[in-house]
């Protein structure tokens, strides 16, 4: 009984919950399909899209950082657009490489992820590369 009540106890210290942090939010123009429809026709859209990245995640090996950050915005006629991305940044060189990248089209489903080359990439000035490189590189 004392093992048990032990491991209960101890139970929450394993558990690992993410940690959003907005980076930025702003009005723009996106492209995506209504809820449930994975196929037909893509609809523009502009509203708020918001940045964030899970502050819980990063790792830091060196001069590179790992972290996973994600995209959203919806439209008020329920569209969605949901990306989670883990990305290794080299805070050095200002370079990064996606190590996977997923998309969702409701909330409640998970994630399906898609191949990625795994090549770095230069961030360039002004994106929402940099954004998020600032906000995982300076943590």
């Amino acid at each position: 009984m004392k093992k048990l009540l032990i491991f209960v106890m101890l139970l929450p210290l394993a558990a690992h919950s993410a940690e959003w942090t907005l980076i930025d939010r702003h009005l723009d123009d996106w492209v995506g399909h209504a809820p449930g429809r994975a196929t037909g026709p893509m609809h523009y859209h502009h509203s708020n899209i918001s940045l964030y990245y899970d502050s819980s995640s990063v790792v830091i090996d060196g001069v590179s950082r790992r972290a996973w950050w994600k995209q959203n915005a919806s439209s008020a006629d329920g569209e969605l657009m949901d990306q989670m991305i883990l990305t290794t940044f080299d805070c050095h060189n200002h370079k990064m490489r996606t190590e996977k990248s997923g998309t969702r089209d409701r909330l409640t489903d998970s994630y399906e992820y898609l191949p990625v080359n795994g090549e770095s990439y230069d961030i360039e000035p002004d994106t929402l590369w940099e954004q998020v490189f600032n906000a995982v590189c300076k943590k």
